[in-house]
């Protein structure tokens, strides 16, 4: 299912997630228009994002969860670019 980006502003991918308190998994793959990034954790010293790239205000992209355990993005309601009730989204 795709997720709508909800920010206001055009941010990177590695940002915006970070903004909103995601905590990737190894393996961790988003695919965002004609855009993907995957997460590598090798250990403490040794993690991140291959391939960063723009999000914009209205569009969506999907998040594949290679953990168990559920993911949720939380952002602050003043930088949501639609009048939302909810904004809090969880990845299973």
């Amino acid at each position: 299912n795709w997720i709508g980006y909800p920010l206001n502003k055009t941010s990177l991918m590695s940002e915006a997630f970070e903004q909103a308190g995601l905590v990737p998994s190894d393996g961790d793959v988003v695919k965002y228009k004609d855009n993907f990034a995957s997460y590598l954790y090798i250990d403490e010293s040794t993690k991140g994002w291959i391939g960063d790239f723009d999000m914009n205000p209205g569009e969506g992209f999907m998040y594949m969860n290679n953990s168990e355990l559920s993911k949720q993005l939380t952002y602050e309601k003043k930088n949501l670019s639609c009048h939302c009730f909810a904004y809090d989204f969880i990845i299973l």
